[in-house]
């Protein structure tokens, strides 16, 4: 179409009749106002017309159409209220959705309750402690029973400099512990904490005191044993474990590290 053009041809009021579409009238406007400077030779003729440009379009003639034509899902819509004056169909259909609403109800709640309760053993173990925080002393040993055994609580020796503290260096010691090859020396302890400290945007006074910190905790015998058991695959590290207790429900924690040793599994926390 041209620019101010109201057709798709230079001469709008001549077209051709279009393949596959019905006998069109003369004029493109359903309902036209009576306008003394209307002319037929000015309106777009319904039919098909050449641009230009040479592509062919289709002027449709709106009188040609149905219009105002009801929908046919309405009339069905219709004939089934017809159909059922007396209202037992529409009953039976309020009654099915009311029967399929009460089952869905039913289904919503069942699958609400939970069909098993796992509880974090951190979470638990302070629970227990703040409900009797003077029970057990820190540094006491409880001996082995019939089914508990025994656990010994060791504290290294700190340096008299003061240390960082804090979650994140905490998570330093931590997540350097859960992969530093237990034989490791001061240079291979520092990599791998000079590799976790970019992670966590630790301080290099945290590096040094973790490197610090770590390679303390690997010269303790229970870590060297550890270290020897490894040689032979016998060691667990960051490994889920899952218990249930006598009430059914599911404690769920992390071994930090666990090793076979000759009196049997030694768990390190």
């Amino acid at each position: 179409t041209r620019p101010g053009s109201s057709g798709a041809s230079e001469n709008n009021s001549t077209s051709s009749a279009p393949e596959g579409c019905p006998e069109f009238g003369d004029d493109t406007v359903f309902e036209r106002s009576e306008n003394p400077a209307y002319s037929p030779t000015r309106v777009v003729r319904p039919g098909l017309h050449t641009a230009e440009a040479g592509s062919e379009i289709v002027w449709w003639d709106p009188a040609s159409l149905k219009l105002d034509r009801e929908e046919r899902l309405g009339v069905r819509q219709k004939r089934i209220l017809q159909a059922d004056e007396s209202g037992e169909v529409a009953q039976e259909g309020f009654e099915r959705h009311e029967r399929w609403r009460g089952d869905r109800r039913e289904v919503r709640e069942e699958g609400s309750e939970p069909t098993r309760v796992v509880r974090k053993v951190t979470a638990v173990a302070k629970a227990e402690v703040e409900a009797a925080p003077d029970e057990t002393p820190a540094a006491e040993i409880i001996p082995a029973g019939d089914d508990l055994p025994s656990v010994e609580l060791i504290e290294l020796e700190r340096p008299d400099a003061p240390r960082p503290g804090g979650e994140r260096f905490g998570s330093l010691v931590h997540a350097t512990l859960a992969v530093v090859p237990l034989d490791s020396d001061e240079a291979a302890v520092r990599a791998i904490v000079e590799a976790q400290a970019r992670l966590l945007a630790a301080t290099s006074a945290e590096v040094e005191a973790a490197v610090e910190r770590v390679t303390c905790g690997l010269a303790h015998p229970i870590l060297r044993q550890a270290a020897e058991a490894a040689a032979s695959g016998d060691v667990r590290r960051e490994t889920p474990v899952l218990c249930r207790t006598d009430q059914g429900e599911w404690l769920e924690g992390v071994v930090d590290l666990a090793f076979q040793a000759t009196a049997g599994w030694i768990v390190v926390d």
